[in-house]
This record gives C-alpha cells, structure tokens and sequence, in this order.
C-alpha cells in the first residue's frame, strides 16, 4: 500500500526538532510492515535542504496555479520513506501560512509518485507528542466519511497537537476527524488486509533473527511489559517451552541480565527505549497490566493479550477450545495468577486451531473500534468539539 505523509516539519531529517519524533518512530514502523511511504515537506529556505544528504535529484517545479517557482528535491531517508520536498527559491515570511496549498498543488505536480493516489485506502492524521506517537487515528475507506472530512483524500497529514485550522475558515484536524486520542491504531482496514498465519510467522522470524532467538515455529513468543515482569516469576516461566521479550528496567537490571545469560535462547531483553508497537506485532502473545492502548494494539495486530480485564473495552476470556474469546484474563476472578494465565496461553499454542486466532482477533478489534466511534459521538456531551 502506497501512504503519503504531508508535514510542515523536517522530523524525519532534523534531530533538533523534539516535537516530531513520532513521525521519526512511526516511519521505520510502516516501512518494515511492507507499506510505500512517501513524505511531503515544506522547507522555508534551499540552503536548509541542500544541506541535507539525502537529497539525490533537483529539479524546478511549476506548481499549478502559482506563480512561484519551486525546488523540487527527491531522494530516500534512512528509514526507507521516499522524501518529496517543496524549496521556494525566494523564502518568504508566509511560507508556512501557504503550506497547505502548496502540498495540495504537490499532489497534481508529481503525478508518478502518486499514481495509485484513488487506490489508497486509509485517511490518518496524527499528532506529534515529543518522543511517541500517542495518538493515531483512522477513517476508514468509507467514502461518504472521507468526504466530509475535508482534508487531502487518503493522505496522511501531520502536524503538532493544537487547536488551529489549517486554513481560515476550516475545521480543525479534531473536529475534521473525531480523534480517539488513547488509541494506537495499526494502518489498514480489515476489509482490505486481513492478519494470516503466515505474517504472523514471518514477521515472529524476523524478529528472532534480528535478535539473536533460535527461528521456531513451534514455540511461542511472549511480549512482556515491564510492569507484567514483576506479577510473572521470570525463572520459572523460563523453564517452559518458549521465548520472551521483556524491556529491561533499571530496578531488575542486574536479575533480567543473569536470566538472559541463563537462557539466551528463550530470553532477549529490549532497551527501554524499544517502541511496544513494533515488537507486540512480531508476537504471538502480549502479557500486559497497566497500558490499555497496548492491549487494544495487540489485539488489532492477531497478538493475543494477556491482561486485567480492565484493559480492555470488551473481554472475553478465551474458552478452552479457542471458539469464543479475545484474551487469558489474569487478576480477576476467576482468574487471579499470571502465572496460571500464561500456562494457558501456552497450551492454546500447540491447538491447532490457535493458527486461526489472529485474523479472528484483528477482524473483531476493528470491528469493536468502529462500534466504538459510533457510541463515543452519541455520549460527547453538546457543544464539546
């Protein structure tokens, strides 16, 4: 799937800009799970992009309907992303004033890099909070939605977390789009990309050769948070038939690093650094206390969570045959140890059936998400924007 980025920041090529790491997490996030990623920027001054490396082509552009002549540079970022610039050749003070027309006329300027513009099938804005992407929302490819959205057909537009329009007259970014701001959602419709076994595999092999694990199919995953950590006794669990991801904290440094010289193939610890979003999907389980909008990630990307009821906006423990259920609750009866929850999760692994449960658990997290935005519009009191 071929995505577009429109941003009025240099995030993914300045590290001086701390208001737009999320864009810089997000990138490599969308690239490794196989989408086309193209970014569109608006820089003030040619002297601010020639001094980046990574431009490889410069060419003039008449824009359609202006009457200044642009810079058009065109190259590749680390992360994958192919980069679109926009350079007026006189800077002007209104520059970024004139940002969203310009990006706009972009669109009808570089037919080639968005030939398969009607075949996108995901509207998304996201705000940028220093360090992490908090919020990521979606319109469906619902065309009557996306119609009256107002912004850029199938285009992602950036921008940092504030009230104004982008235009004069315009709604803002949140009323055009109803943001859920305590979801983390994943890029695509379930209409369109359905989770298989096969990707679950894959990108569970990927994972385990990046890090060092033994490539098995026939063991589980398990993702741990590092407030799970302390409910789960770690040596125990390690005597089992599987393999862990766990972030390290700096109160059981000294443990995890003697667990993980124990076990260096069932053990692989994650700076803290690590982003949740790009291990929970590689993952055949997620075992989560605390962070909601992990618990709803995992679900939308085939993990299934193990987690407190609360975290979740429908739970549904699994039933033995994995018929019915969307997670191994723990810490509510009848349920009350981790440890029991996860011996569970461990014996639904070796089901046949367990094979099946990804694309069940994503079809069913989407579907909750959409009911969701329905009843969150009906309760929002009047007036609240």
């Amino acid at each position: 799937m071929k995505l577009a980025i429109v941003t009025q920041a240099l995030a993914p090529y300045n590290a001086a800009a701390p208001e737009c790491d999320s864009l810089k997490t997000l990138l490599p996030h969308l690239v490794r799970r196989g989408f086309a990623v193209h970014l569109i920027s608006w820089v003030p001054t040619p002297a601010a992009a020639q001094a980046h490396a990574f431009a490889r082509r410069l060419k003039p552009v008449q824009l359609p309907g202006d009457a200044a002549r642009f810079l058009h540079f065109e190259g590749h970022e680390a992360s994958g992303a192919e980069v679109h610039l926009l350079v007026p050749e006189a800077p002007s003070a209104a520059a970024e004033a004139l940002f969203p027309a310009a990006a706009e006329a972009l669109i009808e300027a570089l037919p080639i890099a968005f030939d398969h513009l009607l075949s996108w099938n995901n509207a998304v804005t996201f705000e940028s909070v220093p360090n992490r992407p908090q919020t990521v929302s979606i319109i469906d490819d619902n065309r009557a939605r996306l119609d009256a959205s107002g912004i850029f057909d199938r285009i992602f537009v950036h921008g940092r977390a504030r009230g104004d329009a982008l235009l004069p007259g315009e709604p803002t970014l949140r009323q055009m789009l109803d943001l859920n701001t305590a979801a983390i959602i994943p890029c695509w419709v379930p209409e369109k990309h359905r989770v298989t076994a096969d990707e679950k595999r894959s990108g569970k092999a990927r994972f385990q050769s990046l890090f060092g694990l033994p490539i098995r199919t026939d063991a589980p995953l398990v993702y741990i948070e590092d407030a799970a950590a302390d409910a789960l006794p770690l040596a125990r669990a390690l005597t089992r038939d599987l393999q862990i991801a766990l972030r390290q904290t700096p109160a059981h440094r000294e443990l995890l690093e003697a667990l993980a010289a124990d076990y260096p193939d069932r053990l692989v610890l994650l700076p803290e650094s690590a982003d949740p979003a790009d291990i929970i999907p590689a993952c055949d389980f997620a075992a989560l206390t605390t962070r909601a909008c992990l618990a709803r990630l995992a679900l939308a990307c085939g993990t299934v969570p193990l987690c407190p009821a609360a975290l979740l906006d429908a739970p549904l423990d699994l039933a033995p045959d994995l018929s019915n259920g969307n997670c191994f609750l723990f810490g509510d009866a009848p349920h009350p140890d981790f440890e029991v929850a996860l011996g569970r999760a461990l014996g639904a692994f070796s089901q046949p059936h367990f094979a099946q449960l990804p694309a069940r658990l994503a079809a069913q997290a989407f579907a909750a998400n959409d009911a969701a935005s329905v009843y969150e519009r009906i309760l929002r009191p009047a007036g609240e924007p």
